[in-house]
């Protein structure tokens, strides 16, 4: 028996006198047209939107304050009066015979302006400072300093109770008393 293949590509189908339109022949193409239409009305609006933004860096933060217990500091402060607008922080933590590298940051966003440093040890004097940023720039450092109290021993009115138990071994037997 013989096969035969036919090496030739199938037969177009006839359209029958319609033309196909755009969107069904292609519609990825008409999609990637309208969104370069799209891009080239809002291309001339970027400028304005970029010279809202910051153009300088913002001054420094108001009102900061300390607050520490026997392993944390908390520290809060005020947005910047002056310059460009915050669009977070920088607010750093090191002990005061620390060096470089010695101590922790983080950096909230503009809205939050307070933060908890934990698992800090009790008796040590800490150095802290606090600086806005924004695209044009970082603000000035306020610093101040904070000693973080010792732990605090147990309050006079917290005893454990006392518990002193004898016992006796009378002819093999045991016993005990027991008094709180």
């Amino acid at each position: 028996m013989r096969e035969s293949r036919s090496l030739k590509p199938p037969a177009p189908r006839l359209l029958r006198g319609r033309r196909p339109s755009l969107l069904r022949r292609s519609p990825p193409l008409l999609l990637a047209a309208a969104l370069l239409a799209l891009a080239v009305c809002f291309a001339h609006a970027a400028p304005a939107a970029s010279a809202q933004q910051a153009v300088e860096p913002p001054g420094a933060v108001t009102g900061l304050e300390l607050t520490a217990t026997a392993g944390s500091v908390t520290v809060r402060w005020s947005a910047p009066e002056s310059g460009g607008a915050p669009n977070g922080y920088i607010v750093h933590i090191r002990p005061e015979d620390g060096g470089v590298g010695s101590g922790r940051t983080k950096t909230p966003r503009a809205k939050k302006t307070e933060v908890t440093f934990e698992r800090l040890e009790a008796g040590t004097t800490y150095q802290v400072w606090v600086r806005a940023r924004n695209a044009a720039g970082k603000g000035e450092r306020v610093r101040a300093a904070i000693t973080l109290p010792v732990a605090d021993a147990l309050p006079d009115s917290y005893e454990r109770p006392l518990e002193v138990i004898n016992c006796y071994d009378l002819f093999s037997a045991a016993y005990c008393d027991s008094f709180r």
